[in-house]
């Protein structure tokens, strides 16, 4: 069971998915990128952007605010 979590944390994802799974559009994440205003971690593959959902998980924990320890 944890190995396919672990699997699915680390499948990668396209613009798309990744839009969809931060609940932004797919516009917005390659506005993102281009103008480096969020440093979104992903890969570049042959021109594209790809994106692990264990790192974007990372990342949205990065902005959260006022986080009870």
């Amino acid at each position: 069971m944890q190995k396919e979590n672990d699997e699915k944390s680390s499948a990668l994802m396209n613009r798309a998915e990744a839009a969809k799974y931060l609940r932004l559009s797919p516009g917005t994440l390659a506005n993102w990128q281009s103008t480096q205003r969020e440093k979104i971690p992903c890969i570049k593959l042959g021109g594209r952007r790809f994106y692990r959902q264990v790192d974007l998980i990372k990342w949205i924990e990065l902005k959260e605010v006022n986080k009870i320890n």
